[in-house]
């Protein structure tokens, strides 16, 4: 899968979800293997993070 090129506006976003986005490189990649020990830790952590960025773009657009 060749780099993505992003928009000079989303550059900063994409550095700070790296971990998360590498993930999602992975699972594309190796489709037919099991992923369920590396992607439990991440819904223990994206679980307030979606909760959190859904409020604040429910706020948003009120």
């Amino acid at each position: 899968m060749k780099p993505l090129k992003r928009h000079p506006a989303l550059i900063e976003l994409s550095r700070e979800h790296h971990g998360s986005l590498s993930l999602c490189v992975r699972l594309l990649r190796t489709p037919d293997q099991s992923h369920q020990a590396e992607l439990e830790p991440h819904f223990i952590e994206l679980e307030p993070h979606f909760f959190g960025r859904g409020n604040h773009v429910c706020a948003v657009l009120g």
